[in-house]
């Protein structure tokens, strides 16, 4: 009977839930679906794929701005806030929506995450109604794993029933679409069980949980003040060393500043009560202090060296958010509630505005190759990139910060200067008259004298009928050690990549008589000439199937190869391909 009541309490407040936040519980149950058709339709998965985005961003917005509506109701035209409240999420879906077709893949992920970090600290603000208590962060922390548990139980469950069900009584056509349902309908329910957990009008005493305070208390602090201690130690190591670091230390003060905002919030409910919680909250701060000096030095000399990229722009603001809450803890006017609204601005700023992540670093990088190419003659009258006259007239420090500056701006979806533009097409060598430089480590540079050359087939796209062969194996060929491998172990999974659904094969290996001494009988230089001759200045071809002889045929599935100019000979050729006997 106490599980009846249990389910019927859950379903209530399930159901209460979704009508205090409706356009939340829409905008999750579409994305519901939106997984549904994927598993079980033809559908253009991409499509489905990026409108699935869209919804989870508009699910978090039309979240946020239900509570603004039920915070502001008292001021506010109610039916205006309530429009706006389902207006505004279906708008924010559709943007979301098209924008992947506008703009680069990059910035519509970055426009993704903005609204989900501004939406979800937006809400945590307008949640805490008491800054000094902060009571919510035990009851979502709590929350968040109970639904996880359920979740999880719920797929291993119905998955093990399945299985004994398609094992024993019934085999399934595609077992597999029924285990990615399940995982589907378990996200779903501990989604809503998570909402209506949090919003409940009859929440026990989260924070008096004594499970949750030997948890986060008594196990996850003493863990963390650990950490602090080894990141202590490793300052004591950098002053008598004098040797001051220029990377690695990042990632695990990161990580600190994550706990220590994290702890902060989960056990401000044992201020008053706990010495131990009591310490933490009130020199917490102080003691990250020393930890952000150092990953900030350290953090410092690689930006004077090489630059912003999008990593250490997110650092820098990772930072400077802890630096808040740091001061939040020090100053008691300026409270946790006020450092997570300064935190939703840096967010919103650096994820949704033209100062955004992959702007900034690429104009820092844009400086420092042109500062560069500046001071090593590198530029004409014009402005324009010339190579070096001599590769050693570059110093090595120089020629490190033009490799990593080159490297960042050749993918990057941002526009670059006109005289930059160059960059993102241009081979390295031929533009700067050099190798590229990664620490201590240069690679070769030939002059002008060698050409490069890559190639790929099309044949994945459209597909092969090679039905009329018996077998196929796959070889990799390298010309500088004149040596065919070939490989056996993903050779049935390749086949059915390339041949139609209805082709039968039997034979996995090349038949017996089939004289496979000098690389099957291939001439891959000749097949590299006939690749460089009819490319007419495309690295694709439709030239799928490469006679051999009577016995055989060939499909190349990519080549790279360069070839010296003045005597016209291979310096090396990698290719890899199918051999397909008849």
């Amino acid at each position: 009977m106490k599980i009846i009541d249990s389910l019927k309490k859950s379903s209530a407040g399930v159901i209460k839930t979704s009508k205090r936040f409706p356009m939340t519980f829409v905008c999750l149950a579409a994305v519901f679906i939106m997984m549904t058709l994927l598993i079980f339709s033809d559908f253009d998965s991409e499509d489905i794929g990026f409108f699935m985005i869209a919804l989870i961003c508009g699910a978090f917005f039309a979240l946020c701005l239900e509570l603004a509506a039920e915070k502001l109701s008292g001021r506010w035209n109610r039916t205006l806030l309530y429009v706006l409240s389902t207006l505004l999420p279906v708008v924010m879906v559709f943007v979301m929506f098209l924008l992947h077709y506008m703009i680069d893949e990059d910035y519509h992920f970055i426009y993704v995450f903005g609204v989900i970090g501004v939406s979800v600290i937006a809400s945590l603000v307008m949640m805490i109604k008491d800054a000094e208590k902060l009571e919510i962060f035990p009851i979502l922390i709590k929350s968040f794993l109970l639904a996880f548990a359920i979740g999880l139980i719920l797929f291993a469950g119905t998955s093990l029933c399945v299985f004994a069900f398609d094992s024993l009584i019934f085999e399934f056509d595609d077992v597999e679409q029924v285990y990615m349902m399940l995982a589907n309908i378990s996200w779903f329910v501990g989604a809503l069980l998570f909402l209506s957990h949090v919003f409940s009008d009859e929440r026990d005493e989260h924070n008096r949980s004594i499970a949750y305070k030997i948890v986060f208390l008594y196990t996850e602090l003493p863990i963390y003040l650990l950490l602090i201690a080894i990141l202590y130690i490793y300052l004591l190591k950098i002053i008598a060393s004098l040797d001051i670091p220029s990377g690695g230390i990042n990632m695990f003060a990161s990580l600190a500043s994550a706990f220590y905002i994290f702890n902060c919030a989960a056990l401000k409910c044992y201020d008053k009560e706990n010495k131990f919680a009591s310490f933490y909250i009130k020199a917490g701060g102080i003691i990250m202090i020393p930890v952000i000096i150092m990953q900030c030095v350290s953090l410092g000399i690689r930006l004077y060296y090489y630059g912003l990229t999008s990593a250490r722009m997110l650092s820098v603001c990772f930072i400077i958010v802890t630096l808040i809450f740091v001061i939040s803890s020090i100053i008691r006017k300026f409270n946790f509630k006020t450092a997570l609204a300064c935190s939703a601005v840096i967010v919103g700023i650096v994820m949704l505005t033209p100062f955004n992540i992959i702007n900034i670093p690429v104009k820092s990088q844009e400086r420092i190759l042109e500062k560069t190419l500046a001071s090593a003659g590198l530029f004409d009258e014009n402005g324009e990139i010339i190579p070096a006259s001599d590769i050693d007239s570059v110093s090595m420090q120089d020629k490190q910060k033009i490799t990593g500056a080159f490297d960042y701006l050749r993918y990057t979806p941002a526009k670059l200067k006109d005289n930059l533009e160059i960059v993102k097409y241009a081979d390295f060598n031929e533009l700067f008259g050099f190798g590229r430089v990664y620490g201590t480590y240069e690679e070769p540079w030939y002059g002008n004298d060698v050409n490069y050359f890559w190639f790929g087939n099309t044949f994945a796209e459209k597909m092969l009928d090679i039905s009329e062969y018996k077998s196929m194996v796959y070889v990799y060929y390298d010309y500088r050690s004149d040596v065919v491998d070939y490989y056996d172990d993903d050779l049935y999974y390749s086949r059915k990549d390339l041949a139609p659904e209805e082709t039968e094969i039997v034979e996995k290996s090349p038949p017996e008589d089939i004289n496979t001494n000098e690389n099957y009988g291939i001439d891959f230089m000749k097949i590299a000439d006939m690749l460089i001759e009819n490319s007419e200045g495309t690295n694709y071809t439709d030239n799928l199937v490469i006679p051999v002889d009577d016995e055989k045929d060939f499909i190349f599935i990519h080549a790279d190869m360069s070839k010296y100019i003045s005597t016209g000979e291979y310096k090396s050729i990698y290719m890899s391909g199918y051999v397909l006997f008849k």
